[in-house]
């Protein structure tokens, strides 16, 4: 090429260009863009429902009879309630039933009704209802007309409206019946919104963490598995955006990648990243074409030591609700509980809790089905986790008498110890009997104190060596337990048991703590004359609404670090494994460790991360300092010792060592300066010495 030409490049390489853009000599391009540019000056996306609805309660399922669902319904009596604009701290319509002082809590149906006017630029364009979370089934209308249903509790409800009801010159009607299972109200998580059904909005990204979970060792590459769909039958090229964050909110990576997509054909992409420490990392995916954003996907991933090896695995204090087996379990196939039970062993949990439901396992009188009880338990012994089962009485008897149900439960209590007595030797007798939904039989305390005591004979003939755990209390109900114990309950089992029911700061000095009320019960036992250890068998944090995430793992430790420094129970078993114990879209299981994906929540890391730095402990004591400073330390049988540091006020600075290795609550090595170390409200664990 001579100088000429190559003076002259940059202009001719324009006009190039130019000629490449025009539609007439790239028909192609032009046809492949079109479906992404059509939208990419659209004046308005959505139009929040949110606000004031026209509200009413339907305990005799008589609405739809009523036509409360079409257009000429005249609700001017109804009343009104708010469905927030926020999905962060909701103001849900449950709470806003509860708040209610004539609201009558029966089960049954709520209504809820709004009118709508549409924008007119989107006149011709098709639509969607995106309703949010819904905690109960639900039947969307529009205009009277059904368009769509949900028989399960799902998230991020999309209800296409069918283009012939829609008036795009008048107002449009959207009722909605939501099923109030408990009669305790049901809720809507905005945001509500009404917005153009855009094409792109079928494009889809799946992310696979491999077979590692979202959850990786420090040996471990870390490698996701990425699947784009994309709906157009082009081409198309996009922009991949990820950033990774970790539990300091601080950028630890940042790439940008261009990808051609091909049409209506998945596309596969596995992407490498580069080592990270331990901790807890939050990763965001972008992806972004002609300069609309196509989709958003959030995830997160933890990285972690290797495998926790315990000396006494039996002694540890560590457990978690794991497996279940009610009436839904049955549906879940072995694969998913080799899955379920791999994450298990991730967080290095010692112990497992499972319930039996006892009409799962006896579905017809005197017909036993133990298929799924074996599999379970089998499991679990070759997991080398150990092992304990509530015998839960999770069935309604009808016109059965208290005298037949005991004598029942106690024939199935009695096979379920012979039967699995070289496998299973801890057994815990009923489900929070101090609750009527689980024990309805008067007078509660001592009927369910002779079902204790008829229970823990039957099983004990069976398996001498079998361990009986009584009480299983909904909270930490002192009055049920002293008047249980005064009836003689304390005789019939090896080990009490509570489930506390936490909602705020375990370190929370207000007199009535849950801390507080489990040192109130050791003053109860000690008057009693009741010597025998105490199990916390259910307790957690919901990582929702005022309770993040970051605070049910901050919640976890200081719980675990202080019950066991004072020594008020022997074990605690964290409820629960993976989000959704009633249901994957429950709003009532957001205690998990894992989401309903199986991404780790930061609750895992700071689990795992407190085990590894604490299994085979011989004792923990709290240490003589400051007022506002939080400090225990763990004593081991080899001289070693870790040292637990918080503060519930203004984050200080306290003295250590050179070389002392300090990590942070979820696993992040953090580092000493000029011989002194910061706390604040997260705890950091120690290795070494301080001054």
């Amino acid at each position: 090429m001579n100088s000429r030409i190559l003076q002259d490049f940059p202009v001719f390489l324009s006009i190039l260009l130019f000629l490449s853009s025009c539609s007439w000599l790239n028909p192609e391009k032009e046809d492949r863009s079109f479906p992404i540019q059509k939208y990419a000056s659209f004046p308005v996306t959505e139009l929040s429902l949110s606000g004031r609805f026209r509200y009413m309660r339907d305990p005799e399922c008589m609405g739809i009879l009523k036509s409360y669902h079409t257009p000429s319904f005249n609700d001017a009596s109804w009343g009104e309630i708010e469905v927030a604009e926020s999905g962060e701290s909701l103001d849900t319509i449950e709470q806003a039933i509860v708040n209610r002082k004539d609201a009558e809590h029966k089960s049954g149906f709520a209504w809820y009704r709004k009118w709508i006017d549409i924008p007119r630029e989107w006149e011709g364009e098709k639509l969607e209802i995106r309703l949010g979370n819904t905690a109960d089934p639900f039947i969307c209308f529009w205009n009277g007309e059904m368009i769509g249903e949900k028989k399960e509790l799902s998230y991020e409800n999309k209800i296409p409206v069918p283009d012939n009801l829609v008036r795009f010159q008048s107002s449009n009607l959207l009722a909605i019946r939501a099923w109030d299972k408990l009669g305790e109200g049901n809720y809507i998580e905005g945001p509500i919104i009404l917005m153009p059904r855009f094409p792109w909005d079928e494009f889809d990204l799946v992310v696979n963490a491999q077979k590692n979970n979202f959850v990786y060792d420090i040996y471990t590459p870390i490698q996701l598995d990425l699947i784009f769909r994309n709906p157009f039958e082009e081409s198309l090229d996009i922009l991949l955006k990820m950033r990774i964050r970790d539990f300091d909110d601080l950028t630890v990576y940042n790439e940008q990648i261009a990808i051609g997509l091909n049409g209506q054909t998945p596309t596969n992409l596995i992407m490498d990243l580069p080592p990270l420490p331990p901790g807890h990392y939050r990763c965001r995916f972008d992806i972004v074409t002609d300069k609309i954003k196509l989709e958003d996907f959030e995830f997160s991933i933890a990285v972690i030591g290797g495998r926790i090896v315990y000396e006494e695995r039996e002694r540890s204090p560590f457990g978690i609700c794991g497996l279940d087996l009610t009436a839904q379990d049955r549906e879940r196939s072995e694969a998913e509980e080799n899955h379920f039970i791999r994450l298990q062993k991730m967080t290095g949990a010692a112990w497992n809790r499972s319930i039996f439901s006892w009409r799962t396992i006896e579905p017809e009188m005197k017909e036993w089905d133990f298929t799924f009880a074996d599999r379970i338990i089998e499991r679990y012994n070759l997991s080398d986790i150990s092992l304990f089962i509530n015998l839960a009485r999770h069935f309604v008897p009808g016109d059965a008498g208290v005298d037949e149900v005991i004598r029942e439960y106690a024939q199935y209590a009695r096979i379920m110890g012979s039967r699995y007595k070289n496998r299973a030797h801890f057994w815990e007798i009923a489900y929070k009997p101090n609750n009527p939904e689980y024990w309805s039989y008067e007078p509660y305390v001592e009927s369910y104190a002779r079902l204790l005591k008829t229970s823990y004979h039957a099983i004990k003939q069976s398996d001498e060596e079998a361990i009986i755990i009584g009480m299983a209390t909904r909270g930490t109900d002192l009055e049920y337990i002293e008047k249980a114990l005064a009836a003689g309950a304390g005789d019939y089992m090896d080990i009490l048991s509570i489930h506390p029911e936490p909602t705020d700061s375990p370190v929370k000095k207000t007199g009535e703590s849950d801390l507080d009320k489990i040192r109130s019960l050791h003053e109860i036992m000690e008057q009693q004359g009741f010597r025998k250890p105490v199990w916390i068998t259910e307790c957690g944090w919901q990582g929702v609404g005022p309770v993040s995430e970051r605070l049910q793992a901050e919640y976890l430790v200081k719980f675990h670090i202080g019950t066991l420094a004072e020594g008020m129970a022997d074990k605690i078993f964290w409820r629960n494994l993976v989000d959704g114990w009633e249901s994957p879209f429950s709003r009532r299981g957001y205690y998990g460790l894992f989401h309903n994906d199986y991404a780790p929540k930061p609750a895992f890391a700071a689990y795992y991360t407190m085990v590894n730095k604490l299994h085979d402990f011989t004792a923990i004591k709290r240490l003589n300092l400051p007022e506002g400073i939080y400090g225990y330390e763990a004593l081991f049988s080899d001289s070693r010792k870790v040292r637990i540091f918080w503060t519930e006020g203004e984050s200080r600075t306290i003295g250590v060592q050179p070389g002392s290795r300090i990590f942070d609550m979820v696993g992040k090595p953090c580092e000493e300066t000029g011989g002194r170390m910061l706390i604040d409200r997260n705890p950091r664990y120690v290795e070494g010495e301080w001054d």
